[in-house]
């Protein structure tokens, strides 16, 4: 097995270390997302569609009461806390 693939999935580890959920980042910084940790299928294909994957480079617009509005590319999308609390980000090098 590779030594950077954790043994029940395929998602390289990140540096546990810097990895916060996403809620926890400032409206207006951005991070890369390192990985979706607890989330079920629905919820994977969900992000997936919004290009919210491993490796995906996102910034915080707006981090006020409710959702959160995120910058993904060229687009932007509102997700919930809850889903956003899954979503282990770090910053981008």
């Amino acid at each position: 097995m590779n030594e950077n693939k954790t043994s029940q999935d395929s998602i390289p580890r990140q540096n546990k270390e810097t990895a916060m959920p996403l809620p926890m980042l400032s409206t207006g910084k951005a991070a890369c997302v390192c990985r979706v940790a607890g989330a079920g299928h629905v919820c994977l294909q969900k992000l997936g569609s919004m290009g919210i994957m491993p490796g995906t480079k996102l910034t915080v617009l707006n981090s006020q009461n409710g959702p959160l509005l995120l910058k993904v590319g060229d687009s932007r999308y509102a997700i919930g806390r809850g889903m956003a609390q899954k979503i282990l980000v770090q910053p981008c090098e």
